[in-house]
């Protein structure tokens, strides 16, 4: 489905991406794995053409889209939940889903959406009135993936989801994400749990300092000693 071969990217004079290659089956959840500053947001950004890549190519269905803006990367199916959910908060939950669906005009599509999205998170159909900053944080993520849901991506990217959310939260966040998964969305996920994005992607890859140092399947990455030391604390 999406295909990056050998994906070089900087920030001014700094290379943050060295020939990244890795690849996303339709229907899988993939999970990418690094420490802080190894170059995961970066690979997200480049793929949803938020950041120019210098040289290598991305592919969608065979297409590149590397040379695309954003909104026509939207267009193609691809969607990023950023780290920090980045809502607006001084709008409401309606007011925010609506805006993930800003490229439709299709009102009977937008209201499917939104029905689906109450489906995932009926928390946020009692409380479609309320403006988003005064949700919690776990209810913050709930509105961020509900919105990058709104644009009905094929492949949707999630930025560390479970990041500042108590334990219990993350275990609904990733009971979100199979779910989301069962329902043909394929999906990207960035996390610093390695343990929870391991249990719930079929494969994984491993950045460092912006290359990309052991890939496999999430069974064969929690058997790894390495992976174990450096990213589960075991």
């Amino acid at each position: 489905m999406l295909e990056l071969k050998s994906i070089v990217a900087q920030y001014g004079h700094v290379r943050a991406l060295k020939g990244v290659s890795l690849t996303i089956n339709r229907g899988e959840i993939v999970t990418l794995l690094g420490a802080n500053g190894a170059g995961k947001s970066t690979t997200l950004k480049c793929i949803s053409g938020l950041l120019r890549t210098l040289s290598g190519s991305i592919t969608l269905q065979g297409e590149r889209i590397d040379h695309l803006p954003p909104h026509r990367i939207i267009r193609r199916g691809i969607t990023q939940v950023m780290e920090g959910r980045r809502l607006f908060p001084d709008l409401d939950v309606l007011e925010n889903l609506r805006l993930g669906a800003y490229l439709t005009n299709d009102r009977r599509a937008i209201q499917q959406r939104m029905d689906r999205i109450f489906g995932y998170f009926p928390i946020l159909k009692e409380r479609q009135n309320q403006l988003a900053s005064t949700f919690s944080g776990g209810e913050q993520q709930m509105l961020a993936i509900g919105r990058g849901l709104m644009a009905s991506p094929e492949l949707l990217m999630l930025d560390e989801p479970s990041l500042g959310l108590a334990p219990i939260l993350v275990q609904e966040v990733g009971k979100i994400i199979r779910t989301i998964s069962r329902d043909g969305i394929t999906l990207l996920l960035i996390e610093q749990n390695a343990k929870m994005a391991l249990r719930l992607a079929n494969r994984g890859y491993v950045l460092e300092t912006g290359a990309i140092a052991l890939e496999g399947t999430s069974q064969d990455l929690i058997s790894n000693d390495k992976v174990r030391k450096a990213y589960m604390g075991l």
